[in-house]
């Protein structure tokens, strides 16, 4: 963008160390890892507001710093698929849109994601509202009219 933030490619973006997806509840971060890599070789720590991964016998961090916004440290899951790719999963403490996965890295222009939600994944109360709107805006503007102009 005019910015110099990245367009999202499926709601995330793509950074030196890694490239990451997000949905409103969570976000999902690829790191790529050395072949052969094993399981019990990673550690991944996270807290509320930071996120580290480490290397067994690697001084410097696959992955380290203060995340975008907080997220849910206890649900945090990852698996190593291959030998070659750490998949981070990450549950969202708020549902919003994020502009990188930690601070200083690449962000994107969160403005430009794919914001669609399908009714069907709002809870039954949320579902019955929302129903009630887009009928009551069918209606007003079935009549001609249904007010809200501009002029």
């Amino acid at each position: 963008t005019a910015e110099g933030k990245q367009v999202p490619v499926g709601n995330g973006g793509v950074c030196e160390r890694y490239w990451w997806t997000q949905t409103l509840e969570e976000l999902t971060v690829h790191v790529d890892v050395p072949a052969g890599t094993r399981g019990k070789d990673l550690t991944v720590t996270t807290t509320a507001s930071t996120i580290a991964v480490a290397l067994r016998g690697r001084a410097t961090p696959l992955l380290e710093g203060d995340l975008d916004e907080r997220i849910r440290a206890g649900e945090t899951l990852w698996t190593l698929e291959g030998g070659r790719a750490l998949i981070i999963h990450l549950e969202k403490a708020d549902e919003r849109w994020w502009r990188t996965v930690v601070k200083g890295d690449a962000e994107i222009d969160a403005t430009k994601v794919d914001s669609t939600r399908d009714v069907s994944s709002y809870d039954a109360e949320t579902q019955a509202t929302i129903r009630k709107i887009m009928w009551e805006q069918r209606q007003g503007g079935a009549a001609g009219g249904g007010g809200g102009g501009d002029g």
